[in-house]
């Protein structure tokens, strides 16, 4: 794709021309679910940005198929909020955490961000 993934061709858009993707993203989102079809991991890097602008959301997850766990629409409401965050704040939606060790902890142990 010509303009790259949501993460970087948004890194510093003004959060005015954000709101268009925002909605693309949602909308993207609700006629997966509304097919069954849940992501699994939505995260700027798995969104592409089409040369006419519009979001495609792309690598989609299997590890939960794979391993008998039943993929939650729940987890990518959550990863949109998530993702929301980042774009909006231009910040990792866990930056206070300096490791990964402590990120994996604070999901683990179900800590919500403060």
């Amino acid at each position: 794709m010509k303009n790259r993934n949501l993460k970087t061709y948004t890194a510093q858009l003004p959060q005015k021309s954000q709101l268009p993707l925002i909605l693309d993203v949602v909308n993207g989102l609700q006629f997966l679910h509304g097919l069954g079809v849940v992501h699994s991991d939505l995260k700027g890097q798995n969104i592409l940005i089409s040369v006419k602008g519009r979001c495609l959301i792309t690598n989609f997850v299997l590890e939960e198929i794979l391993e008998n766990k039943k993929p939650m629409k729940e987890f990518d409401i959550w990863s949109l909020g998530c993702l929301f965050y980042e774009m909006l704040s231009w910040k990792s939606s866990y930056y206070q955490c300096k490791l990964e060790a402590q990120i994996i902890n604070a999901l683990n142990n179900k800590e919500l961000l403060k």
